[in-house]
Protein backbone atom coordinates (compact mmCIF):
# COMPACT_ATOMS: atom_id res chain seq x y z
CA UNK A 1 0.00 0.00 0.00
CA UNK A 2 2.43 2.29 0.78
CA UNK A 3 4.87 1.22 -2.04
CA UNK A 4 1.85 2.26 -4.88
CA UNK A 5 0.48 4.94 -2.80
CA UNK A 6 3.51 7.01 -2.38
CA UNK A 7 5.53 6.49 -6.01
CA UNK A 8 4.35 8.14 -9.12
CA UNK A 9 3.30 5.06 -10.97
CA UNK A 10 2.87 1.27 -9.62
CA UNK A 11 5.64 0.21 -12.31
CA UNK A 12 8.10 2.44 -10.40
CA UNK A 13 6.32 1.05 -7.36
CA UNK A 14 6.96 -2.61 -7.73
CA UNK A 15 10.64 -2.44 -8.89
CA UNK A 16 11.19 -0.47 -5.55
CA UNK A 17 9.37 -3.30 -3.87
CA UNK A 18 11.62 -5.82 -5.65
CA UNK A 19 14.78 -4.18 -4.76
CA UNK A 20 14.21 -2.69 -1.10
CA UNK A 21 11.89 -5.64 0.31
CA UNK A 22 12.81 -8.78 -1.83
CA UNK A 23 9.10 -8.92 -2.89
CA UNK A 24 8.43 -9.52 -6.67
CA UNK A 25 4.62 -8.46 -7.71
CA UNK A 26 3.33 -7.20 -10.88
CA UNK A 27 2.62 -3.57 -11.68
CA UNK A 28 -0.76 -4.59 -12.67
CA UNK A 29 -1.19 -6.33 -8.92
CA UNK A 30 -0.04 -3.95 -6.68
CA UNK A 31 -2.08 -1.39 -8.14
CA UNK A 32 -5.58 -3.71 -7.80
CA UNK A 33 -4.09 -3.89 -3.50
CA UNK A 34 -3.17 -0.42 -3.23
CA UNK A 35 -6.71 0.71 -4.76
CA UNK A 36 -8.90 -1.44 -2.52
CA UNK A 37 -7.06 -1.01 0.65
CA UNK A 38 -7.23 2.61 -0.37
CA UNK A 39 -10.97 2.54 -1.00
CA UNK A 40 -11.39 0.22 2.40
CA UNK A 41 -9.42 3.00 3.75
CA UNK A 42 -11.63 5.79 2.61
CA UNK A 43 -14.69 4.11 3.26
CA UNK A 44 -13.65 3.68 7.34
CA UNK A 45 -12.78 7.76 6.99
CA UNK A 46 -15.65 9.08 5.97
CA UNK A 47 -17.95 6.75 8.31
CA UNK A 48 -16.03 8.08 11.21
CA UNK A 49 -16.55 11.50 10.05
CA UNK A 50 -20.35 11.35 9.60
CA UNK A 51 -19.80 9.99 13.21
CA UNK A 52 -18.11 12.47 14.35
CA UNK A 53 -20.26 15.01 13.18
CA UNK A 54 -23.32 13.07 14.65
CA UNK A 55 -21.58 13.62 18.08
CA UNK A 56 -22.08 9.68 17.84
CA UNK A 57 -18.38 9.03 18.35
CA UNK A 58 -16.85 8.04 21.54
CA UNK A 59 -14.45 10.04 23.51
CA UNK A 60 -10.81 8.92 23.07
CA UNK A 61 -9.39 11.73 25.73
CA UNK A 62 -8.98 9.75 29.61
CA UNK A 63 -10.41 12.52 31.67
CA UNK A 64 -11.53 15.78 30.14
CA UNK A 65 -10.55 18.69 31.78
CA UNK A 66 -12.86 21.48 33.76
CA UNK A 67 -10.83 24.24 32.60
CA UNK A 68 -8.57 25.23 29.48
CA UNK A 69 -6.78 27.76 28.60
CA UNK A 70 -5.72 28.82 25.21
CA UNK A 71 -2.67 31.90 24.87
CA UNK A 72 -1.76 33.06 21.58
CA UNK A 73 1.03 35.75 20.65
CA UNK A 74 2.62 37.41 17.65
CA UNK A 75 5.26 39.80 16.69
CA UNK A 76 7.47 40.84 14.30
CA UNK A 77 11.05 40.63 13.52
CA UNK A 78 13.34 42.07 10.81
CA UNK A 79 14.74 38.84 8.41
CA UNK A 80 16.62 38.52 5.36
CA UNK A 81 16.25 36.19 2.46
CA UNK A 82 19.05 34.44 1.69
CA UNK A 83 18.14 33.25 -1.95
CA UNK A 84 17.98 37.16 -2.62
CA UNK A 85 21.24 37.77 -3.31
CA UNK A 86 24.54 37.08 -2.61
CA UNK A 87 27.93 39.14 -1.28
CA UNK A 88 28.48 42.00 1.41
CA UNK A 89 25.29 43.73 3.02
CA UNK A 90 21.78 42.83 3.21
CA UNK A 91 19.57 41.32 0.66
CA UNK A 92 15.60 41.02 0.85
CA UNK A 93 15.65 42.01 4.37
CA UNK A 94 11.62 42.00 5.28
CA UNK A 95 9.36 42.25 8.65
CA UNK A 96 8.02 38.64 8.58
CA UNK A 97 5.53 37.72 11.53
CA UNK A 98 6.07 34.62 13.70
CA UNK A 99 3.24 33.07 15.74
CA UNK A 100 2.64 31.25 18.71
CA UNK A 101 -0.04 29.51 20.76
CA UNK A 102 -0.37 27.36 23.63
CA UNK A 103 -2.92 25.13 25.16
CA UNK A 104 -2.96 24.40 28.64
CA UNK A 105 -5.31 22.53 31.28
CA UNK A 106 -5.42 24.81 34.71
CA UNK A 107 -8.03 24.08 37.79
CA UNK A 108 -10.17 26.42 39.33
CA UNK A 109 -11.75 27.27 42.65
CA UNK A 110 -15.29 28.42 42.74
CA UNK A 111 -16.28 31.80 44.52
CA UNK A 112 -19.50 32.87 46.04
CA UNK A 113 -18.09 36.62 45.00
CA UNK A 114 -15.34 38.11 43.32
CA UNK A 115 -12.26 37.76 44.90
CA UNK A 116 -10.56 40.69 43.14
CA UNK A 117 -13.88 43.17 42.47
CA UNK A 118 -11.64 45.67 41.76
CA UNK A 119 -8.28 45.44 39.26
CA UNK A 120 -5.39 44.65 40.81
CA UNK A 121 -2.13 47.53 40.76
CA UNK A 122 -0.52 45.89 38.27
CA UNK A 123 -3.73 46.27 36.04
CA UNK A 124 -4.13 50.25 36.12
CA UNK A 125 -2.90 52.25 33.10
CA UNK A 126 -0.66 54.62 34.95
CA UNK A 127 0.90 57.93 33.86
CA UNK A 128 4.56 56.89 32.83
CA UNK A 129 7.06 59.34 32.21
CA UNK A 130 7.20 57.71 28.53
CA UNK A 131 3.60 58.25 27.92
CA UNK A 132 3.70 62.14 29.30
CA UNK A 133 6.31 62.62 26.52
CA UNK A 134 4.71 60.36 23.39
CA UNK A 135 1.86 62.88 24.42
CA UNK A 136 3.92 65.79 23.84
CA UNK A 137 4.71 64.79 20.51
CA UNK A 138 0.91 63.91 19.84
CA UNK A 139 -1.00 66.25 17.39
CA UNK A 140 -3.90 65.27 19.31
CA UNK A 141 -3.84 67.06 22.80
CA UNK A 142 -5.53 65.04 25.08
CA UNK A 143 -5.12 64.34 29.18
CA UNK A 144 -3.87 61.18 29.98
CA UNK A 145 -6.42 58.71 32.48
CA UNK A 146 -5.74 59.62 35.94
CA UNK A 147 -4.94 56.98 38.44
CA UNK A 148 -2.67 57.09 41.89
CA UNK A 149 0.39 55.57 40.13
CA UNK A 150 0.83 58.37 37.79
CA UNK A 151 0.67 61.34 40.60
CA UNK A 152 4.31 61.22 41.43
CA UNK A 153 4.88 62.05 37.45
CA UNK A 154 2.31 64.68 37.95
CA UNK A 155 4.90 66.98 40.10
CA UNK A 156 6.26 67.51 36.88
CA UNK A 157 3.60 69.85 36.06
CA UNK A 158 1.11 70.41 33.22
CA UNK A 159 3.15 70.52 30.23
CA UNK A 160 4.78 67.50 29.13
CA UNK A 161 8.63 67.72 29.74
CA UNK A 162 11.32 67.82 26.99
CA UNK A 163 11.65 63.99 25.63
CA UNK A 164 15.47 63.61 25.98
CA UNK A 165 15.33 62.04 22.53
CA UNK A 166 16.68 64.52 19.56
CA UNK A 167 15.39 64.69 16.38
CA UNK A 168 18.67 65.14 14.72
CA UNK A 169 21.25 63.11 12.78
CA UNK A 170 23.18 61.37 15.33
CA UNK A 171 26.28 60.55 12.99
CA UNK A 172 27.01 62.14 9.64
CA UNK A 173 27.96 60.01 6.75
CA UNK A 174 31.07 61.65 4.33
CA UNK A 175 30.50 61.71 0.81
CA UNK A 176 33.21 61.58 -1.86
Amino acid sequence: MFAGGSHPSFEMAAKALERLAEVKVSDRQLGRITEEIGTEMTRQRDLKTARHQEKTLPVAVAGIPSLVVVEIDGGRYLARDPAAGTGPGAHGVGWKEDKAACLVTMTSAAFDHDPHPTPLGTFEWGESRTAIEIAGFSRVSRPLPPCAAGEAVRQLGNDPPHSTLDPRRTSRQESR
